[in-house]
């Protein structure tokens, strides 16, 4: 609480002061004036308080002219007039200005200490309001995908882009439990998996990451602060998101960067490349996901390449000291254009042991269901896949029991085989359809497969359909 004393009178300046410090009130929150001038001027000069006591009576302004004229400039302050006279004109004037007491000289510690009970609770409800409004602005402003206007407020996001973290629920209890301890008043909301903390105006950046320091190592939190930031520096909504995301791997220390990447990249799209990517990319690690890690690895290692060149030396190591911990890989990463391999050895050397291999088998299985009428081969596959074709060979037959090229065979005889039954249409656009080269090799791998050549099949099968004529489709 910011209190200001205005009083010619040394002793009561002293007096008030006294009282306010054994209200637990910081002396360095409280300041005090002699005169009408300087109370004028620390009033109408941005100076903020929450609370002012006034005398009516001083040299060159008096109390009440100063209310009346720095009212307006601090709707949200209670002022507390004090005087050694009970007129009734004054305390009439006092209460026209709406000021929220009329004390007589002397004032006792009691009445401090009662003001201080009932500023401390106005306050505490109005920070309450202040956070909630702000977290109200900024979810209705983000889903109309721009950031509120003006910004004169933190804003504190706890980034999680896997949502089943085991630590998420922890690290948010964590900054809640310490916001609060240290009296800051906060509303949150949550946007496309993001928790956001809004905080009131008056807790500025370096406060603020100081106070969460621990709370921003952990790898699904990080800070972004935005405060009154001049109409040309604010970034649109999407750079404001673009640094949401990127920041994931920023340590604390080097979360400058991502405003010097913002500004470098403003008019291209790498920014949004890159911290999409990443996101993507620290998902599928979560989830053990083999192929969308290494689909996004690589577009993740292009767009880092591109958008490191906008950073000094040492801040680059820095970057790369933070990937290496986050996916610790046995390969060097010294520059960023080891980032590829890097990448590749975390993959096969992590991804791949965990899960040992069962998980990118089903990926494979699943991606030759859907493509079998494609021109499909186990090196097209293990392209497709980012691993060699030895490796898919290797470790397909080795779960599912059953060579890759047979499986693939396989799976196309059987859609052949539901077409023989269901449709009408020759054998060369059934050949064409489940994906081999021409109707003599549909016959071979047929036969080899059922025993019967495609048309005895047909020919055999049918009889057991002739009963219901209307299941045959003509597809041609």
């Amino acid at each position: 609480m910011k209190v200001l004393i205005a009083d010619d009178e040394a002793l009561i300046r002293k007096s008030i002061s006294l009282h306010l410090q054994k209200c637990q009130i910081d002396a360095q929150c409280i300041h005090e004036v002699s005169d009408g001038e300087k109370a004028m001027a620390i009033l109408t000069q941005g100076h903020d308080f929450d609370l002012v006591f006034i005398d009516i009576q001083m040299p060159q302004f008096s109390g009440l002219a100063i209310i009346e004229k720095v009212k307006v400039l601090h709707p949200h302050t209670s002022f507390y007039v004090i005087s050694g006279y009970s007129q009734f004109d004054y305390v009439r004037t006092a209460l026209l200005l709406s000021v929220t007491d009329y004390l007589l000289k002397p004032v006792s510690f009691e009445q401090i200490k009662a003001i201080v009970q009932t500023e401390s609770i106005r306050l505490e409800d109005a920070k309450k309001a202040r956070a909630a409004q702000i977290a109200s602005q900024c979810q209705t402003a983000f889903r109309e995908n721009h950031l509120p206007q003006p910004e004169p407020y933190l804003l504190a996001c706890v980034c999680d882009p896997s949502p089943k973290a085991a630590c998420t629920l922890q690290v948010q209890q964590g900054i809640s439990l310490c916001l609060t301890e240290h009296h800051i008043f906060y509303s949150t909301f949550d946007f496309q998996g993001h928790r956001f903390f809004a905080v009131p105006d008056r807790v500025d950046a370096f406060s603020l990451k100081t106070l969460l320091a621990s709370f921003m190592t952990n790898t699904h939190c990080s800070l972004i602060c935005r405060q009154n930031d001049s109409p040309d520096s604010r970034p649109d909504f999407q750079m404001f998101m673009n640094c949401v995301y990127f920041s994931h791997f920023m340590p604390l220390n080097t979360c400058h960067l991502v405003e010097l990447i913002l500004k470098t990249f403003r008019q291209k799209n790498e920014t949004l490349v890159l911290a999409q990517s990443y996101s993507l990319l620290h998902h599928a690690r979560d989830t053990k996901n083999y192929f969308q890690y290494r689909k996004n690895a690589d577009i993740f290692a292009k767009a880092f390449q591109n958008c490191y060149k906008a950073l000094q030396p040492q801040q680059t190591q820095q970057l790369l000291a933070r990937l290496a911990q986050l996916f610790p890989a046995e390969h060097p990463l010294n520059t960023p254009n080891d980032l590829p391999a890097f990448l590749e050895k975390y993959a096969l050397s992590t991804l791949l042991c965990q899960t040992e291999g069962m998980a990118l088998i089903e990926q494979v299985v699943s991606y030759i269901q859907q493509h079998y009428s494609e021109n499909l081969s186990v090196s097209s596959i293990a392209a497709y896949f980012y691993i060699s074709p030895n490796y898919l060979s290797t470790l397909f037959h080795n779960k599912m029991h059953i060579p890759a090229s047979k499986f693939i065979n396989q799976t196309r005889v059987e859609h052949a085989a539901q077409m023989l039954l269901e449709t009408r249409l020759p054998l060369s656009t059934i050949a064409q359809k489940c994906g081999f080269a021409d109707s003599n090799y549909l016959i071979k791998v047929f036969r080899k497969s059922t025993g019967l050549t495609p048309a005895d099949f047909r020919k055999t099968h049918s009889v057991e359909r002739m009963d219901n004529p209307n299941s045959l489709v003509d597809l041609s």
